[in-house]
């Protein structure tokens, strides 16, 4: 049976989060952490498996975006309670700048009419250059390939805190 951390069913209000867990542990957590919110918009590119597929009960309008400047437009334009962004590498390119501009545009959004949370399977450089902009990071760490050089906070023998942005949790999940 699949655990599911409790931080991962929750979503930061009117803050910029990142969640970053695999696949499964995304879909599971989803449905039970977009309760508490009236409105939420889903980003996600059309190419790929998408990581959190909803059902028509859900109060979930989905919005399939192919490049940059259409993600960027229809942020600055949306309202909603919550603002869901499945992250994709192609809508960045190589340019750092464009991945800056995406986070001072999504923590404006933030501020100003309510949650947004970027969703990862890994944490990769996308993740990184967003670092200043995040508010909460929830890091489910299933692979080593993927951690950053951290410096730690607190650590016991069942899981490990680490400072990354505001905050970091990290769980070591069994296979």
């Amino acid at each position: 049976m699949l655990v599911i951390p409790s931080d991962l069913t929750t979503i930061a209000p009117w803050e910029f989060s990142a969640y970053i867990a695999p696949r499964e542990i995304i879909r599971s957590a989803l449905p039970k952490a977009l309760s508490s919110f009236r409105s939420v918009i889903h980003l996600y590119h059309s190419e790929g498996s998408r990581l959190f597929i909803h059902s028509s009960e859900l109060h979930i309008k989905g919005i399939s975006i192919d490049d940059f400047d259409l993600l960027t437009s229809n942020i600055s334009q949306l309202k909603g309670d919550l603002l869901l962004i499945e992250c994709c590498d192609e809508w960045f390119g190589d340019e750092p700048e464009r991945i800056q501009e995406f986070g001072a545009i999504c923590k404006g959004y933030s501020k100003k009419r309510g949650a947004v949370a970027l969703l990862g399977v890994k944490n990769n450089y996308v993740f990184k250059t967003l670092a200043p902009f995040f508010g909460p990071v929830q890091w489910i760490k299933t692979n080593n390939r993927y951690t950053l050089l951290q410096k730690t906070m607190f650590v016991n023998e069942n899981k490990s805190v680490y400072q990354y942005g505001q905050q970091t949790l990290q769980v070591d999940v069994e296979p």
